[in-house]
């Protein structure tokens, strides 16, 4: 699958300017090829999560701790971000899991 340069510099423009994460998605599925839509998968899309440096801001802010850069750097420095998105994708498994346990649903076994 290609993606052509000018797709990517779009996408990283939106990020860059700070737009909010629904009109970066909105952005991928309207305004992009297939090719970059495709990685994205939208179409099929059920949810998606998306932490930015804002977020780390927030939660120095919620426990009063000066939000310099420094700080940033050093939680980002910290953060395991590969058990990060491991535990997303598990608590995302999980909770379909319970829908289906939740669910009324015909046929099956």
């Amino acid at each position: 699958m290609l993606i052509s340069l000018n797709e990517i510099e779009k996408a990283i423009t939106c990020m860059e300017n700070n737009c909010e994460c629904e009109n970066l998605v909105k952005f991928l599925k309207d305004e992009c090829t297939t090719g970059i839509c495709n990685i994205f998968n939208l179409e099929n899309a059920i949810s998606s999560v998306i932490w930015i440096n804002e977020d780390i801001i927030n939660a120095l802010e919620e426990r009063e701790i000066p939000t310099t850069e420094a700080n940033i750097d050093a939680v980002l420095e910290n953060l395991n971000i590969d058990h990060m998105e491991d535990e997303m994708v598990s608590s995302g498994w999980d909770l379909i899991q319970d829908a289906i346990d939740h669910s009324e649903l015909k046929g099956g076994i």
